[in-house]
């Protein structure tokens, strides 16, 4: 049941994804695995409820028919919707750039946008409006959450709890006075993470970020939605067999990763979904816990199941 073993490093993805590759290793195996490792790794699951998770949710979804292109949808109609403006498509800035040919520009007397069809994201952003201007009155976080909502209706996304988990956030700002060496921390914007569910797990790697301001107007959208061609979920529960090769091939893994050695007690076990080529996968990622002195992403290493 168990299939294939990645390494993410995230911060070394950044710097990839710029570049345009892909920011998956594969792992090598010790010739022997550690004890110790084993122990912590199972001790994870526990804590976890890892296969009880995994049982759940191969009784959840069974059956369940999963489709999404929403980034395919996109378009100047429905930007010009949820902002109240035209847009003029930038035929020559799309042009000059192979790289750009599978990509739209657009562009408005407030606002602009660029949809990048061949990665399924896009970005939307408001350029006349500043954080101090849209701070002449704070808008309720629930009304922020009723904007959001709108919002995602005009991208196409239906809101529900079922299908989908939204954060808000507040975007801060510090100001440091040099007189008195004193600092001024204020809330400048709302940040709207929307996450994609299915039977009720993350979909990793699919985000939308709405922002807006204080007075509750929108001022951004960011947006990765990888497309799920049409399926029926069929995930089986593991086996007793498929959960001891599940802990081996982790035992043999963590101990190889710098940021895990040190510490595989305080190693992080999860399982969520991943997008392949547009087809769901069921996953358990491990990531080492945060400490007062984590710096930046951490690394992860994400298993087939």
């Amino acid at each position: 049941m168990y299939k294939n073993n990645y390494i993410r490093k995230s911060t070394f993805a950044l710097a990839l994804c710029a570049l345009g590759f892909a920011s998956t290793a594969r792992a090598e195996e010790p010739d022997s695995l550690s004890a110790d490792a084993a122990s912590q790794v199972v001790a994870a699951f526990e804590k976890n409820n890892i296969f009880n998770i995994i049982d759940d949710f191969s009784k959840k979804s069974k059956g369940l028919v999963v489709s999404d292109d929403i980034c395919a949808n996109l378009s100047n109609d429905v930007f010009a919707s949820m902002v109240g403006e035209d847009f003029e498509i930038d035929e020559e800035k799309g042009m000059e750039i192979p790289e750009f040919w599978d990509q739209e520009f657009g562009k408005s007397s407030d606002w602009e946008y660029q949809i990048m069809y061949g990665d399924e994201q896009a970005i939307l952003r408001n350029t006349a409006k500043t954080f101090t201007q849209g701070r002449e009155f704070t808008a309720e976080k629930s009304q922020v959450f009723e904007n959001a909502r709108m919002d995602l209706a005009t991208l196409g996304v239906e809101y529900d709890e079922r299908n989908f988990q939204i954060e808000i956030e507040y975007l801060m700002s510090m100001t440091l006075n040099d007189k008195d060496k004193t600092s001024t921390v204020e809330r400048i914007a709302y940040r709207v993470f929307v996450y994609r569910k299915v039977g009720g797990l993350i979909v990793r790697g699919a985000r939308i970020l709405l922002g807006y301001y204080m007075d509750g107007t929108l001022q951004k959208v960011s947006m990765r939605w990888p497309r799920i061609v049409k399926q029926q979920l069929e995930f089986e529960s593991l086996s007793e067999m498929d959960k001891q090769k599940l802990i081996e091939k982790a035992a043999s893994i963590l101990p190889t990763m710098p940021s895990m050695t040190d510490n595989l007690k305080g190693v992080i076990a999860e399982v969520g979904l991943e997008i392949r080529d547009g087809v769901l996968k069921r996953v358990v990622v491990f990531r080492p816990a945060e400490t007062p002195d984590s710096v930046g992403p951490l690394e992860e290493v994400v298993i087939d199941l």
